[in-house]
């Protein structure tokens, strides 16, 4: 093979070379796209398909959304209720440290008659009450239904979000008017965790000897220290004018704490 030959097919090798480098980086810069968590492929160590690893949690990513149990509006005067929605978190390993909520309240023909809004957050595996009490309305016997919608959801793992630990204890429902139905709950809540908590919201649910819920309140408790307590009461203003029918055994006291 001639010196001539011989330097035609280096120069060719070099060539080809250089084109190599060429069309990779071409490639890599236009066609190539670097794993991502978007990508709907199991790569760069994910646990599933853009999930785990470096990516969000499997758990956050598949969260089941909350269920409504039921809603309600339940009086409290001729003109004020509270609206109620029971809510549960079917996902055991991960919270809301926030979320959205509306509640619509509808009169007779599916007129809506007014629109609340708030956030709230909810523990895993948690049920709880969301109540906007004390609201104002034209007439609380024409509430025909009430509906209610949550968004935007904070999801957060267990480990870094743990629900306080309060009980209630000797919960006292009386009639103090001789003349009067108006009904007193009053209680004692007890802070088991190991921390203190400076607001506790605590909620009741009165029931029907049928289980129908009839009445909700809430009220605050401030400054509830770790391994103390405080006591709390409700006020139910208008009469109960069929209190025989009450179910006072059955008392439900939630709190709300993070």
């Amino acid at each position: 093979m001639s010196y001539r030959s011989i330097k035609q097919i280096i120069f060719g090798i070099f060539y080809l070379l250089i084109l190599a480098v060429l069309g990779g980086a071409v490639y890599l810069f236009f066609f190539h796209q670097s794993p991502t968590c978007f990508d709907n492929k199991k790569n760069q160590g994910e646990t599933s398909i853009d999930c785990g690893g470096p990516c969000v949690s499997c758990e956050i990513k598949n969260a089941k959304p909350l269920e409504v149990v039921w809603t309600k509006a339940l009086r409290i005067t001729s003109d004020k209720a509270s609206v109620v929605a029971k809510i549960r978190n079917p996902n055991l390993n991960i919270g809301a440290s926030n979320f959205d909520y509306k509640f619509d309240i509808y009169g007779p023909f599916g007129v809506k008659l007014r629109t609340l809004t708030g956030n709230s957050f909810i523990y895993p595996g948690e049920t709880k009450y969301i109540m906007e009490a004390g609201i104002v309305l034209p007439s609380v016997d024409e509430i025909s239904s009430v509906d209610f919608k949550d968004s935007n959801w904070q999801w957060i793992s267990k480990d870094q979000f743990i629900k306080p630990d309060i009980v209630a204890r000797d919960l006292k429902p009386t009639f103090p008017s001789t003349k009067e139905n108006f009904l007193e709950i009053e209680g004692i809540a007890r802070n088991i965790s190991s921390y203190n908590l400076g607001k506790v919201v605590a909620n009741v649910i009165i029931y029907k000897k049928d289980g129908t819920p009839v009445a909700a309140s809430k009220t605050e408790i401030k400054n509830l220290i770790s391994l103390r307590e405080l006591p709390f009461k409700f006020i139910f203003p208008e009469s109960f004018t069929e209190s025989s029918t009450l179910d006072l055994e059955k008392i439900e006291t939630t709190f709300e704490a993070k």
